[in-house]
């Protein structure tokens, strides 16, 4: 970590106590249908396998091999034939946030960076699945490394979690250069299936940065093995540069001015419009929640309104 003002800057880098301060907030929202098809991560799941549980969801014809217990008895001589009613079983399902720390999130061009957006976003969604009583996991990764820990269902979950964001965060440098780029989001997607196994809940915290086409298959694939979340983090100046005459680009050691004519303007925000639509496209393709965050409004107003809270 860079040993200036901005290291105590926590629009900069994050630290543990303005995560900590989230909680409150945080366990007023509930993660529920309204939000999320199927009601799966407010702290008791629905599950995909269907017998005698506490939530009524249909009836349906009577089959070989339902219990006669099974049979609403007013709703057959309504309509003539037997019906049974369905329920879905309860189950407890672990979930593991991937927050996301590589270098194209170090960046903000107004109220906070990237990298702390997500940060706060991970800690308000750790608050809400601990809230709920689930068992609470996380992988945390940069460029150069990634950290798992393991689902538990206690408040020292969520500080292994929070501190370990830290870790990842206060190490991010202005244009500083990976070491080799051996964690990519291609590869922390490809090996999510092994943190948390069948039925459990994963939640994606990105700026979507190497987000293609094989990346969202990956998340696709997971969607049919369990729940998956989607939070995208993204700050104003990469939506559009209207309205700037001149860009000043670095990469931390050299610097390259551009001209931001109106025609360079219109493509930047088409490209950037046209990724984030495939995205929502893929996604909503098989039902997946899709939220984005950006880095000026406060999170916990952004969360609250994803969830139909505000």
């Amino acid at each position: 970590m860079i040993e200036t003002a901005e290291a105590t800057d926590s629009r900069v880098y994050c630290n543990l106590q303005q995560l900590l301060a989230l909680r409150r907030t945080a366990e007023a929202i509930k993660l529920d249908a309204r939000y999320r098809p199927g009601g799966m991560l407010s702290g008791r799941h629905r599950s995909r396998m269907r017998g005698q549980g506490m939530d009524f969801e249909e009836l349906r014809g009577w089959r070989t091999g339902d219990s006669i217990r099974s049979v609403d008895w007013k709703a057959s001589a309504h309509s003539r034939q037997r019906l049974v009613r369905v329920y879905t079983e309860e189950t407890d399902r672990p979930t593991v946030l991937l927050v996301d720390q590589r270098r194209s999130l170090f960046f903000g061009s107004q109220e906070r960076t990237k990298s702390v957006t997500a940060a706060e976003v991970a800690a308000m969604l750790a608050w809400m699945v601990l809230a709920g009583g689930d068992r609470l996991g996380g992988v945390v990764f940069n460029n150069d490394d990634q950290a798992q820990l393991r689902p538990a269902r206690s408040k020292s979950a969520a500080m292994r979690l929070f501190q370990t964001i830290c870790d990842f965060n206060q190490v991010l440098e202005p244009g500083g250069n990976s070491r080799s780029d051996a964690v990519t989001l291609d590869r922390v997607l490809a090996r999510s299936a092994s943190y948390i196994g069948n039925n459990g809940t994963l939640i994606l915290i990105s700026d979507g940065d190497g987000l293609h086409d094989e990346q969202l298959d990956h998340l696709e694939a997971l969607a049919c093995r369990m729940n998956v979340l989607v939070f995208l983090i993204s700050d104003p100046l990469e939506q559009s540069i209207t309205g700037i005459d001149q860009l000043v680009v670095s990469d931390g050691s050299a610097q390259l001015q551009l001209s931001a004519d109106a025609g360079a303007a219109e493509r930047f925000q088409a490209q950037f419009t046209a990724h984030q639509d495939s995205i929502r496209q893929r996604v909503a393709a098989h039902g997946l929640p899709f939220g984005v965050i950006d880095t000026v409004a406060p999170v916990p107003q952004q969360m609250q309104q994803l969830f139909g809270l505000a």
